[in-house]
């Protein structure tokens, strides 16, 4: 006898330490149902209703929402006590219900799921680990009805809860989505989807979509009788229509889904989403998260250093298009600069993703494109030669706070040359090109380049530098090839080791002299008036006056004769644009005060 007890003892340690916890003195049937309230049947181990790991019983309010003691705890219950780290609960309530619609919300962290039918059926089904997170639906209910609701905790938090509403004898059920639509051409909205079915506590439901220009009149929709409704091709963009679905059952009951709205823009006018902003962001926004291709809306504009939060969370913002809501979106900013020589730290900053490219978005120089909170990183010194430089910076928003920044810092280069000055002067027949250093070093020379437009520059020639010098030096080049009108100019200035600055740019308007024609302005200098005078043509002349250091275009009054009259016209030097005929000219013209 004593062997069997020593053997039944041993068999009952190797029970505990193989994990299964049996309760001698569990109270509790684990079959009946709580009237109007909730018995809790325990057993140990995660979704276990093993009746061998039973444990006992507790009971809930119809209303509740239990933690028990918390994470990883002693709960004492009818039986034996349970520990909260692994559990599973099966609630039982019969409970009478008026002929109605309820709306059931449970929630649970890990599993849970609820039936209203025995458990035959399951409403409710979501048994699987999860942090805490409700779900809802719907029935008709009437009479008597036992309810269980099953709950298991798999580690870490626990949490399960129950409620319901009485929603009365008819609900419409629910449609989505609401539609901000920003396109060009026809627009086709999508497909209104049903996501919960109207219901009756009696009759047969059957719909009818209807529409609305001001949310307050409301036609049927023809041949729109389905749960679901595909609005066709072609709705009219500019305008803003609602939308909802009645449901009857047959007889005098009608109910209604909630209002859906169509908001149909246009974004013909709203930026090619290509070009750089000049030394400044043009930002080009899509709706969607890291999305750049699709729902384009439109552009916005930020300065060269911003930090741009868009209004606010979830809210709607407005481009030069259409309005977007700043939930879930993605903006593309471009900026063309110009950068002197100099190493430059980039930062950025966002939540969520965000890059940074230097080289027109070929490589990202500062790349944290992922969903975060706020926070900025920043780019390891580079080093930059002088230059223009195509910066893109690509922005997603996953929800939440939105915000992104931009800024840098420059160590500059020590210059190879210290400019004193760059100027230029048109002369008859060619434009004099004259510029002075204050020192150099390791200058090689000077590339003298000139432009049509200020933009695309071509080299025109070369001027030997003076090496390494503190001296002040001078140099001049002539341009016996210059446009006729606006010429521009730069230097590239080159060291012996290939490195390069741009200088500053000028610009200079040519005085084109002809031999064709035989013209005299005088007096020139002039001050009230200037007389143009040609002996080989008898025309009456007309003439535009450029300055020649502003670019501005004046047309003096012409008294007649050849006589044109001076007097509102500033001092300044000009150059005069003379027509004679079918003839064309230009001479140069001072203006004295």
């Amino acid at each position: 006898m004593k062997r069997l007890q020593i053997i039944l003892a041993i068999l009952g340690l190797l029970g505990v330490l193989n994990g299964f916890a049996q309760c001698g003195s569990a109270q509790g049937d684990e079959t009946t149902f709580g009237s109007n309230s909730w018995i809790g049947y325990f057993y140990d181990g995660a979704n276990n209703f093993t009746s061998g790991d039973y444990q006992g019983y507790n009971t809930e309010s119809e209303i509740f929402n239990q933690t028990f003691c918390g994470n990883n705890c002693t709960y004492a219950i009818n039986g034996c006590s349970v520990t909260t780290e692994t559990f599973t609960v099966r609630y039982k309530m019969n409970k009478n219900f008026s002929n109605a619609i309820y709306r059931f919300t449970i929630g649970g962290d890990d599993g849970v799921r609820l039936s209203i039918d025995n458990g035959s059926t399951y409403l409710i089904n979501e048994y699987r680990n999860q942090s805490y997170t409700t779900y809802n639906q719907i029935a008709h209910l009437s009479g008597s009805s036992n309810l269980i609701l099953e709950y298991y905790e798999n580690s870490g938090d626990n949490r399960v809860s129950f409620t319901y509403t009485n929603m009365g004898s008819s609900y419409g059920g629910t449609v989505s989505e609401s539609q901000n639509i920003c396109a060009s051409g026809v627009i086709d909205p999508a497909a209104f989807s049903s996501n919960e079915p109207a219901m009756f506590t009696s009759g047969t439901v059957s719909y009818q979509w209807q529409e609305s220009n001001n949310n307050s009149i409301w036609t049927d929709i023809a041949s729109a009788t389905n749960a679901a409704y595909d609005i066709p091709s072609g709705f009219p963009s500019g305008t803003t229509r609602y939308f909802r679905r009645k449901a009857t059952n047959g007889g005098a009951a009608i109910a209604y889904s909630n209002t859906l709205t169509i908001v149909a823009g246009s974004n013909n006018s709203a930026g090619d989403q290509v070009s750089y902003g000049n030394g400044s962001w043009i930002g080009y926004v899509y709706d969607g998260q890291n999305n750049f291709t699709t729902n384009y809306k439109g552009e916005l504009f930020e300065t060269e250093i911003f930090d741009e939060s868009f209004g606010g969370s979830n809210t709607t913002t407005s481009t030069t298009g259409c309005d977007f809501q700043t939930e879930t979106f993605s903006v593309r900013f471009k900026m063309r600069k110009t950068f002197g020589c100099g190493d430059y730290t980039f930062t950025i900053g966002a939540d969520d993703g965000v890059r940074l490219s230097i080289d027109g978005g070929t490589t990202w120089l500062v790349n944290d494109y992922s969903n975060h909170g706020y926070r900025t990183v920043s780019s390891a010194p580079t080093s930059i030669t002088d230059g223009t430089y195509d910066l893109v910076i690509e922005y997603y928003e996953a929800g939440g706070g939105n915000r992104v920044t931009f800024d840098y810092n420059v160590v500059s280069c020590t210059l190879p040359v210290t400019w004193y000055s760059f100027e230029g002067v048109a002369k008859s027949g060619y434009n004099e090109i004259e510029w002075k250093t204050a020192t150099e070093e390791n200058n090689e020379g000077f590339s003298v380049e000139r432009s049509a437009d200020g933009m695309s520059f071509e080299e025109i020639g070369w001027v030997n530098g003076n090496g390494t010098t503190t001296d002040q030096k001078s140099y001049l080049f002539d341009d016996t090839n210059a446009f006729d009108g606006t010429n521009y100019y730069r230097l590239k200035q080159i060291d012996y080791d290939g490195n390069f600055e741009y200088s500053e740019i000028i610009s200079v308007i040519s005085v084109v002299e002809t031999n064709d024609i035989q013209i005299t302005l005088y007096p020139n200098p002039s001050t009230d008036y200037v007389q143009v005078q040609s002996a080989s043509s008898k025309a009456q002349p007309s003439m535009q006056l450029v300055n020649v250091l502003l670019g501005h275009v004046i047309q003096p009054p012409n008294e007649g004769s050849g006589r044109f009259n001076l007097q509102n016209v500033p001092a300044g030097i000009y150059v005069a644009r003379i027509q004679i005929g079918e003839d064309q000219f230009q001479k140069r013209l001072i203006v004295q005060e």
